[in-house]
């Protein structure tokens, strides 16, 4: 997907695009004025809410940790596979309650490149959205 004349700054530098919430992400990659996206992963969600997990039965809530490390572990595969493609910057947006446990996850070489972290859930967002969005924090 071409980005608008007016929001070039992925012209010269490979970029990492993230969107990350608890159950799902997008990689995108933004080079030579484009983005396009590059992996999706969505893991299920348990069948209760985060209200709700103080009131619910142990098994339930090792179900809902389950899911978190399932993710965490999807998260982690998928920037292994990425690796090869040379990201020289990378914009993580981000949940704010959970930025740190995503950083976190960030392999070295990835987290060391990290230009800006957004935070806000922007999994639904249209990817030029998130170029503009960066391009207001400029």
């Amino acid at each position: 997907m071409q980005i608008p004349q007016e929001l070039k700054q992925f012209s010269k530098k490979k970029a990492l695009v993230l969107t990350a919430s608890q159950h799902e992400s997008k990689f995108y990659k933004a080079f030579n004025g484009e983005i396009e996206l590059i992996k999706e992963l969505k893991i299920e969600k348990p069948d209760f809410s985060d209200k709700e997990v103080s009131s619910i039965p142990s098994s339930e809530k090792d179900m809902k940790t389950l899911a978190q490390q399932d993710f965490s572990k999807a998260f982690k595969e998928i920037l292994c596979e990425l690796e090869k493609e040379n990201f020289e910057e990378v914009y993580l947006f981000c949940s704010k309650h959970i930025v740190n446990e995503v950083e976190k996850l960030l392999p070295q070489y990835l987290e060391k490149k990290l230009q800006k972290v957004v935070k806000g859930n922007f999994n639904k967002h249209h990817p030029t959205e998130l170029v503009e969005e960066l391009n207001k924090l400029k």
